[in-house]
């Protein structure tokens, strides 16, 4: 599908001129995109101080326990990094992915060409509690087969997706507290571990979040991300990474949680604890976005020096996982990212 779309984009000019729709759908495509790279070269103030939020007196989130606490993770081992992946119960297929391509290392401490990891990386999945019929038995399944899933007690919803990384960072406090850092991911994210190793060994501040940086992110106060003038009355959030994925010194995550469990409730998850929270701590954000994909779009992935691509199928993560697997010509690097830009630009809107 992805081969036939290219042919109609780049063959456009050699078409016979009584074929007017197939111009159209070329030249469109082209100013697409060329509209896009340009909205994305466009500088952003990231200067901006957004004055910080008062914490209340009475706990606002409480993590109250555990149904699979999945305590021996890292009862044995000090893991250099400790990846949480949040997911929902219903994301079977994306779990799957993780755990035979980029999430194996935990297993095996390997990466896909066969090298060894000098430092001990361990990956969960976090999960609340769905009421779905036979939802629980999924969980309960993939807990008792690979030992890599953490269900707390809260209803797993979108709009609890900061309830979910709070149950995160709690698990990490009280069980994983000898990790030296902690990274969040979702389920649809492609992570090189190599490369995030390598960049968080370069980072000496105390207090940081490394990850895809965010500035004059607007407030909205209506739809699925709607949040009220009442719980944060500016209309932008503080500087803060992309929600996808982005770490942190794992010492940070009991101070992350005394302040998320008595700040006012937002549902966006980054923001929160990367703006909100980040801000009140005075821990910095390293520019280094030359490391992260904001999607598959036009970004060089395949040439393995980014740590992290965002919006990434399943699929996606198994031909990734592949490449990086053997020794690929540079016209296989060059030709799988073309087919990944394209793909996501052009078919899943990214």
């Amino acid at each position: 599908m992805v081969s036939s779309f290219i042919r109609r984009v780049f063959q456009f000019s050699y078409t016979n001129t009584r074929r007017p729709k197939r111009k159209v759908l070329a030249v469109t495509a082209l100013l697409l995109t060329g509209l896009w790279l340009l909205w994305n070269m466009l500088p952003q103030n990231c200067e901006r101080v957004v004055p910080d939020l008062l914490p209340v007196s009475q706990s606002v989130v409480n993590i109250s326990k555990f149904i699979i606490p999945a305590k021996e993770i890292c009862s044995k081992t000090n893991p250099f990094l400790l990846i949480f992946v949040a997911s929902a119960v219903n994301h079977v297929e994306e779990r799957s992915a993780i755990r035979a391509t980029w999430g194996s290392i935990s297993r095996t401490q390997v990466w896909a060409d066969g090298t060894p990891l000098t430092d001990i990386v361990k990956v969960i999945f976090v999960f609340g509690v769905n009421h779905d019929s036979g939802s629980q038995d999924v969980v309960t399944q993939e807990s008792q087969k690979y030992g890599d899933v953490v269900q707390a007690e809260f209803r797993d919803t979108y709009r609890n997706l900061t309830i979910k990384t709070t149950a995160a960072i709690k698990w990490v406090s009280t069980y994983c507290s000898s990790a030296k850092f902690v990274l969040k991911a979702d389920d649809d994210v492609f992570l090189h571990i190599p490369n995030w190793v390598a960049a968080l060994k370069t980072i000496h501040d105390d207090r940081f979040f490394l990850g895809y940086r965010m500035c004059e992110n607007k407030v909205y106060r209506s739809g699925s991300n709607g949040i009220s003038e009442s719980v944060y009355p500016y209309d932008v959030f503080p500087v803060h990474n992309s929600g996808p994925f982005y770490a942190f010194p794992a010492r940070m995550a009991g101070e992350l949680l005394v302040l998320a469990e008595h700040m006012p409730y937002f549902v966006i998850e980054d923001a929160f604890f990367t703006g909100v929270l980040r801000q009140i701590l005075k821990a910095k954000i390293p520019d280094k976005g030359e490391l992260f994909c904001f999607s598959l779009t036009w970004c060089n992935f395949a040439l393995g020096d980014k740590a992290g691509a965002m919006g990434v199928t399943h699929s996606n993560m198994y031909e990734l996982w592949g490449h990086f697997q053997g020794k690929k010509s540079r016209f296989d690097e060059i030709f799988l990212n073309l087919k990944l830009s394209l793909e996501h630009f052009f078919f899943n809107k990214m």
